[in-house]
């Protein structure tokens, strides 16, 4: 009898006290290490939670996970790791082509749902381009995005506004885009970094 009620009491203690088990229904993306990209699979709270998202940067991208944590995917990284992250965030591209008259030299590009494009150069990532078909989807760490008013900008980065044969532009570091207006209350149109396939 005394075994009995010992081993009722140690069963909820051993449970207690067993290492968490990674959910096999988790699964890693692109050969990335285990801890940068997991896309839940199966369980709709869990991928709430844990679900990746893109963040721009002047310097290349950042996929953000749920928990804050972040990675990049830096300009000149191999177009096939910068796609396995990308796809796996946002989903497969909506479209691919080759532009050979761009001003940079010959381009590849591959556009996202919600206006996001990324540039390849000789199988390497060169930059990125968010035009206005979905104001906010895609935004700096800052917040920076489609939408934002140039006074909101000028609250966490210092920007160089001017009139140019684009329209109004500006430039933040080693991002650009263009203003609906160079006012305070002008809003971002168009982003970019890096090499794009722009014609002025």
């Amino acid at each position: 009898m005394k075994r009995i009620a010992i081993a009722i009491l140690l069963a909820p203690l051993s449970a207690c006290g067993a290492p968490d088990v990674p959910n096999q229904s988790e699964q890693a993306v692109g050969g990335t290490n285990a801890d940068d990209i997991f896309v839940p699979q199966g369980n709709a709270s869990a991928a709430a939670q844990a679900s990746p998202g893109l963040s721009l940067a002047p310097d290349g991208l950042r996929v953000v996970q749920g928990t804050g944590s972040a990675r990049q995917l830096a300009f000149a990284m191999s177009r096939d790791q910068v796609l396995r992250a990308a796809t796996a965030t946002l989903g497969k591209p909506e479209n691919q082509t080759n532009n050979p008259e761009c001003p940079a030299g010959a381009l590849d590009s591959v556009d996202y749902q919600g206006g996001l494009t990324l540039f390849f150069q000789d199988a390497k990532f060169v930059g990125w381009d968010v035009d206005d078909a979905f104001p906010g989807r895609f935004t700096t760490m800052s917040g920076v995005g489609i939408g934002t008013t140039r006074g909101e900008m000028e609250r966490s980065i210092k920007v160089d506004v001017e009139d140019s044969s684009l329209g109004v532009e500006f430039r933040s570091g080693g991002m650009s885009g263009l203003l609906s207006a160079s006012g305070e209350t002008g809003r971002v149109t168009q982003l970019w970094a890096g090499t794009t396939c722009l014609f002025r």
